[in-house]
């Protein structure tokens, strides 16, 4: 409890009846009784900012001209070679009207670039221009490493191919170009495609787009060795403008290729006649999909066809997408050939394949999801991802893959996975850090069923028909229910589940009427993609259940995982209960409810008294009655009710000896009866004794205010002035 008292100091002025007479206080002097003193601190929310800053590298590299590479060489010849030299070098100049910008050389026609790859020059750019560069029949041979910048020109060809290399072991770049047009209207017409070679070569396509609609087929490069190299963005369409089907065969002969680290390809086949997308001549055949690269393939044919003993390595990188969908039942499979195949697919990547057909898998095949990546299997045509024979030998790995998806044509013959075999094994590694379990769901996207969880690493033996599974700690083998749920079911899908996530501090600032929260620690085991909203639920009460908002039951509010959140028009000095859970979708991976009790601050009394006061006397009804000078406020600005007392009334200065009556007394002459009044009622009457019967105003409510004043009756002589001054000390206590 606290009480404020108050004293305020009256001066008072009597002078001749008709003139107004007024008390000025000239000081006032307020103290601060404390009975109870409550102590309480909070502690400030930090918000903390992280400032990243990136530091972007540039590459130079310096190249220097045919001619100035001839001039240096000049130096260290003698003089019966020099004559050669001068010979050789006359000719580079005059082949042709030579123009660089910096190290590439700028070539205007054909036949410019023509000599230029006669010439071995590293750099050639084509001149910037909105015409068409035309090739034509021409036959236009590299001999020697080159650059060959397209300065975003448009290029078409009629021979059969755009460019042809019979050197072995060069490396070759094509950038910045397009072969044809998005209209299709000019040509890109032969199946040598823009590139033909048989000796070992190193293609690198850099931002190249490709559109055919007649003879179409970009690459042919069929040595053991060739490999083709996708840089920046590029898109390849093997179609009629329309989208219906060319007349051309593969997307490409060869035996290696690899999207590199970062890159874009689109590639579109929609050809009458191929053996696959990708005709793969020899082993070791390999796709390579770099780091946070994408690739997204759409085919009518057959995807790999290769003439190898095995169906080549396809490996992904980190973060990396590869998309492969087949559009034509007829030739609908990945693989043409039933052989060993090789995929990994790494952290984060993601592996999608929809075609109609299973796809086959001779002995030895193997496939490995490393951790965090997705697996999407869609066979339209067949009950089962696989050819449910696989070889023997052959092992499917999930090494804490994020998601595996097996979807299949719907029936109740055989399960959607078909990875069958005696001696093949369909595993679970050793589940890391954050693994909790794999969710079994059947029909997901119909009519999905939870079916018991995979919660330990293990094996599933997957028959053409049933799936059962090792027993582990934690994880039984299916039921035969279960077991029937998954032959019938069109798609399986193991979604893995981290640990929950786990709700550890809230940060919290409060006050007399709010309190305001904020998470500070959590940790989240992988599941970002999961969470919803942070809810946060207040009582006045603890509760075992916060989730059911039952009795005690205050407020709600959602929030994000870094909002603040707070609530207000709370009751100070009270105890309350706020409890906080992460939310997830599914729910199992969200935090616990966080329990968090605290009192809220006891608000101080905010009482605002009358600093100074005044009164006189007026003639009336033959009286000399006692008016306030003005209304005098006496303002609660606390939130609680409170008691307001006159508690003591002492004289300070009386010259002429008034005293203060208890009473009205008609006989007397000299002395004063002073009542204090709220609004227009007295309450009593002020005297020296008011310490021992202090006098009460009516309780004043929260956020409320009323009126002081004063009353009485001068007996005194209206004639002479007088002068008195007092003091009166108010006290304000809180009511509840």
């Amino acid at each position: 409890m606290r009480k404020w008292r108050i004293p305020i100091i009256f001066l008072l002025f009597f002078v001749n009846f008709g003139n107004s007479q007024f008390v000025r206080a000239e000081t006032i002097d307020s103290e601060v009784i404390a009975e109870k003193t409550v102590v309480q601190s909070s502690s400030e929310l930090e918000n903390s900012t992280e400032n990243n800053s990136s530091l972007n590298d540039k590459e130079t590299q310096e190249t220097t001209s045919t001619e100035g590479d001839l001039l240096d060489r000049e130096d260290n010849i003698d003089e019966n070679e020099r004559a050669d030299v001068e010979e050789e070098t006359a000719h580079t100049r005059s082949a042709v009207n030579q123009t660089y910008d910096g190290q590439w050389m700028i070539v205007n026609t054909l036949s410019e670039l023509q000599t230029a790859l006669k010439d071995k020059e590293p750099y050639i750019k084509l001149a910037s221009s909105q015409e068409d560069f035309v090739i034509g029949s021409a036959n236009v041979p590299i001999t020697a490493d080159v650059t060959i910048d397209g300065n975003n020109r448009q290029i078409s060809y009629t021979g059969g191919r755009a460019f042809n290399s019979s050197t072995a072991n060069l490396t070759i770049t094509l950038q910045n170009m397009t072969f044809g047009s998005p209209d299709y209207t000019l040509s890109a017409s032969g199946l040598y495609g823009i590139m033909q070679s048989d000796s070992a070569t190193q293609l690198h396509i850099e931002n190249v787009n490709y559109y055919s609609s007649t003879t179409a087929q970009p690459f042919y490069l069929r040595h053991l060795n060739s490999k083709i190299y996708f840089h920046g963005t590029n898109r390849f369409m093997q179609q009629k403008a329309d989208g219906s089907v060319a007349t051309g065969q593969e997307f490409a002969e060869c035996n290696n290729f690899e999207f590199v680290a970062g890159s874009h390809t689109t590639i579109v086949q929609n050809t009458n006649d191929a053996l696959g997308s990708l005709w793969m001549p020899s082993n070791p055949s390999s796709i390579t999909v770099g780091e946070e690269a994408e690739a997204d393939i759409t085919s009518n044919h057959n995807f790999i066809y290769c003439d190898g003993t095995n169906n080549s390595v396809i490996t992904l990188g980190k973060n990396s997408k590869f998309s492969v969908k087949g559009t034509n039942a007829d030739k609908g499979y990945f693989y043409y050939f039933d052989k060993p195949a090789f995929i990994t697919v790494g952290e984060g990547a993601e592996f999608s394949v929809a075609y109609p057909h299973f796809m086959k898998l001779a002995a030895g095949s193997a496939i490995k999801f490393l951790p965090d990546s997705i697996g999407n299997f869609d066979i339209s045509q067949d009950e089962s991802v696989f050819d449910r024979g696989v070889g023997t030998n052959s092992t499917f790995e999930i090494d804490n893959a994020k998601q595996i998806r097996f979807k299949a044509k719907a029936g109740t013959t055989y399960n959607p996975i078909g990875f069958s075999s005696s001696s093949s094994i369909f595993s679970f590694s050793a589940f890391g850090e954050d693994t909790d379990r794999y969710d079994v769901v059947t029909d997901e996207a119909i009519l999905p069923q939870k079916l018991t969880p995979q919660c330990d690493n293990g094996t599933w033996n997957v028959t053409t028909n049933t799936i059962s599974r090792s027993v582990g700690p934690r994880t039984p083998d299916f039921t035969a229910e279960e077991k029937t749920t998954l032959k019938n079911a069109e798609s399986i899908t193991l979604n893995r589940l981290n640990q929950p996530v786990e709700l550890l501090k809230v940060d919290q600032e409060i006050a007399t009427h709010e309190a305001t929260f904020k998470l500070s620690d959590y940790q989240l085991h992988g599941n970002d993609n999961l969470i919803k909203e942070v809810d946060f639920k207040l009582y006045s009460k603890e509760t075992e259940s916060p989730e059911t908002e039952n009795e005690g039951f205050v407020d709600y509010q959602t929030a994000n995982l870094d909002s603040t959140v707070t609530f207000s028009d709370l009751k100070d000095r009270t105890e309350y209960w706020l409890y906080v859970r992460i939310v997830c979708d599914p729910d199992s991976q969200s935090s616990q409810w966080l329990k968090i009790p605290f009192k809220t601050e006891q608000e101080m009394i905010n009482v605002s008294f009358p600093v100074e006061v005044a009164f006189y006397s007026e003639k009336s009804e033959g009286q000399q009655k006692i008016r306030e000078a003005k209304e005098y406020q006496i303002e609660n600005h606390s939130s609680f009710p409170v008691t307001v007392q006159a508690t003591d009334f002492q004289e300070l200065s009386n010259p002429t000896g008034i005293n203060l009556l208890p009473k009205a007394d008609a006989t007397n002459k000299k002395d004063l009866l002073l009542n204090l009044t709220e609004g227009n009622q007295s309450i009593g009457v002020l005297t020296k004794s008011l310490k021992d019967a202090p006098l009460n105003f009516e309780e004043l409510a929260g956020y409320s205010s009323t009126k002081l004043g004063f009353s009485g009756i001068y007996y005194g002589d209206e004639k002479t002035k007088h002068q008195v001054q007092y003091r009166l000390t108010m006290t304000a206590e809180r009511k509840d």
